[in-house]
């Protein structure tokens, strides 16, 4: 049997961390060899009779070759078994050239019916060498019994023009793999402690680590039953198991002015519960002073994901909690035998002068207190208000007064929820009439509140979907006048006062193409109204960019599908190309529970490196699917989800499913306060960092900020997003930037 070791941010049961998973083949299923053995079908064309989709062995490869804007081109394995409940390991290399679309990848029943969750991935497009792409799936239909073999193929389906060939394309069933496991955390420990470890009684070898790293985080403590680490913002710290993350016992960071950057505090029990546990902070001092104000302290709080199906990848990580919600400062118990992280988000003032600031973040408790030092390095760059990448929220609270949080929180983290704006998204105008036109003084009020705080991106109006969620079936003649007179005084309003090249006015969403027609009629109706005003698309029916690009002026794309929907080509037309994640496409990059923090960070890596326009995600508050999946009930509007009898920081928050997360990336405080996420933190890490990156490049760091895309950025779909590299690249960054 062939045994695996991976050591990276990978899916294993319901979480992903920082650490190594454990794997051995036990069975080879499919093996692709030369491509002369008779695997292979070409199976048909979609549209019929489409000559445009041809396959042919070339160099040891199969060379597929697709030249056609519309349809795709279809390929599968023979069919194979494999026993439900099992997982398996698809694996192949792929070389694309000068492929103007993408290749997707899904392993299927004959029947279609679902096989699993997340059992299809993609293959980039463009120009490039060799890559191998993995991929794991547990093997679990509903309808067959465990242990009962399932009939599969793998399919490949081809869009847009150009070539990609395929190589050693595998299909292995795995299992885990107890002994490199062991080997693992045996060498972890002589790391950490400089001797081998040896295992008395009933000690396994991941008890001794844990041991081992709460020695570790006595030094500061100096306590026998407690102690304290600190870690990276990305570190996802999960309360009962290993803690497999970087730590030191300082905190240190490198930060440029009018940016926000966090760190993680991990407070470590033994035999008893810590109660009473409180932190806090003084001001920083340096060449000048950083405010305390200007550092939240923000425990962290985990939902319940015991109803979480087992993903079947091998792990010493898999928890039923896991960490996201970030909690206003109190205090809070943690119980015996666990680890508690304390997210600590650090602002520096625009004003501030750079150079080296110092302090100590106090942690007190019933067994004592301990102090922890802490570093900022401060870059003399500036991060501006408003991005250079467009942002936007499309959903979210934020339009009344009593959402004032919402809005604030969004704005802070770079992205704005610009629906909020829209002067209509229904049958009829949002703001009230004043004569023959419209009073604008709330919104003007609220935008302008908004653009002093980093808004560069709003929704003008939006197209309800016809026939979905109770609107009505047509697009009436009444409803195009509503909208044509709104859309005509609103966007005259907008370029009066110079805001009218922030704002977008949003056609129907994911039209399929049954729709498209409806998509043209009313852009036509829009630019017959104003030419000037912008109209974007967000589309993911492969084929719309081509279908629709006389009638948008910006495409709002999945990233997952950027290739696929030929994106490139319409980037070189000079079409505003933006991207999203959402809960479909499911692959990564995205911004599930279970997915690495790095992820969402890395989303603003990726839109500099692909130069895209803008940034769009669906909500921030979006809570109630997960309510009816986990607790079939309404979500609450305050903090009742985190009330324990025990003062731990555990919460009635469920996380039912895999795309847990999905369409919310805040949490309902009280008093109508909004509570921040760890991936909310992420993505807007990320999106100052793309800003980083731009202005990098504009002061003649563009050979230096490519070598950094080039080190972490293959394609879309793999990227080196291990977060100490990116740590380390983002000080080189500050570096560039402080010359």
């Amino acid at each position: 049997m062939k045994y695996s070791l991976i050591i990276f941010f990978v899916m294993i049961g319901s979480v992903i961390a920082e650490q190594a998973i454990f794997e051995k083949v036990d069975q080879k299923i499919l093996a692709s060899g030369d491509f002369q053995n008779g695997t292979w079908k070409t199976k048909w064309n979609w549209p019929k009779n489409n000559k445009a989709f041809t396959v042919s062995n070339k160099d040891m490869a199969i060379e597929l070759q697709y030249n056609d804007v519309t349809g795709r081109g279809q390929i599968s394995t023979d069919s194979f078994h494999v026993p439900a409940g099992q997982s398996i390991k698809i694996s192949l290399w792929a070389k694309a050239k000068n492929f103007d679309g993408g290749l997707w990848v899904n392993l299927e029943q004959p029947n279609e019916k679902p096989v699993a969750e997340q059992a299809e991935f993609f293959i980039a497009g463009g120009n490039s060498k060799w890559l191998k792409y993995e991929h794991r799936v547990k093997v679990s239909p509903k309808e067959t019994a465990i242990g009962n073999p399932v009939k599969l193929k793998l399919w490949f389906y081809m869009y847009g023009r150009g070539k990609v060939l395929l190589k050693d394309v595998n299909v292995e069933i795995i299992s885990k793999d107890e002994e490199a496991e062991k080997k693992w955390f045996t060498e972890q420990i002589k790391a950490l402690s400089g001797t081998t470890p040896s295992i008395n009684g009933n000690e396994n070898i991941i008890d001794l680590h844990k041991k081992l790293i709460f020695s570790r985080s006595q030094k500061l403590s100096k306590a026998a039953n407690w102690g304290i680490l600190t870690t990276h913002s990305m570190a996802k710290v999960l309360r009962d198991k290993p803690f497999l993350h970087p730590f030191t016992q300082t905190i240190e960071l490198d930060i440029a002015r009018h940016e926000y950057e966090g760190v993680q505090i991990c407070i470590f029990t033994k035999n008893e519960d810590l109660k009473n546990v409180k932190l806090s902070i003084d001001g920083l001092k340096g060449p000048g002073e950083i405010d305390k104000a200007h550092v939240e302290i923000l425990p962290v709080a985990y939902g319940n994901a015991s109803k979480m199906p087992e993903a079947g990848f091998f792990s010493p990580q898999s928890s039923d909690w896991l960490p996201d919600a970030l909690l206003s400062n109190r205090s809070f118990n943690v119980e015996k035998g666990t680890v508690q992280p304390v997210y600590i988000r650090f602002y520096v003032p625009r004003n501030t002068i750079p150079g080296k600031y110092t302090g100590s973040l106090s942690v007190n408790s019933n067994s004592g207190k301990a102090s922890v030092p802490v570093t900022l390095n401060v870059s003399s760059y500036t991060l501006p208000t408003r991005l250079t990448l467009k942002t936007m929220l499309l959903g979210g609270k934020g339009a009344r007064s009593e959402d004032k949080a919402y809005l604030d929180l969004a704005l802070q983290n770079r992205m704005p929820p610009g629906k909020i704006f829209t002067g209509m998204s229904w049958t009829n105008p949002s703001f009230p009439r004043q004569g023959k036109t419209y009073d604008f003084t709330d919104v003007e009020k609220r935008l302008q509140y908004a653009i002093d705080r980093g808004l560069n991106s709003f929704a003008l109006c939006t197209t309800a979907k016809s026939g979905k969620f109770g609107f009505p079936k047509e697009y009436s003649q009444e409803w195009k006048k509503k909208m044509s007179h709104i859309v005509r005084e609103y966007s005259a309003f907008l370029e009066k006062k110079g805001w009218l090249d922030m704002a977008y006015y949003y056609n129907i969403d994911e039209p399929w193409n049954t729709r498209w027609n409806q998509v043209k009629e009313i852009y036509d109706m829009v630019k017959k109204v104003n030419p000037k005003i912008k109209v974007l698309s967000c589309v993911n029916k492969v084929g719309a960019l081509e279908a629709l690009k006389n009638h948008a002026d910006v495409f709002d794309v999945y990233m997952q599908q950027y290739y696929r929907q030929q994106s490139t080509a319409r980037k070189r037309e000079g079409k505003e190309m933006w991207w999203a994640v959402c809960i479909w496409p499911d692959e990564k990059p995205n911004l599930f529970l279970t997915n690495p923090l790095s992820e969402a960070r890395m989303i603003g890596w990726l839109s500099y490196k692909y130069q895209v326009d803008g940034f769009e995600y669906w909500d921030m508050n979006s809570w109630t699917q997960d309510w009816k999946r986990g607790l079939q009930q309404k979500p609450p509007q305050d903090e009742s989800w985190m009330q324990n009898e025990h003062g731990y920081l555990i919460s009635s928050w469920p996380y039912p499913h895999t795309r847990a997360g999905d369409g919310y990336l805040v949490y309902p405080g009280n008093n109508n306060s909004a509570l921040n996420s760890l991936r909310f933190e992420a993505l807007r890490d990320g999106l100052e960092e793309h800003e980083m990156m731009t202005a990098a490049s504009k002061t003649g760091a563009s050979k230096e900020v490519n070598e950094i895309m080039e080190k972490h950025i293959q394609n879309v779909h793999i990227f080196n997003d291990t977060p100490a590299a990116m740590l380390k690249s983002r000080k080189v960054l500050l570096q560039l930037l402080s010359k």
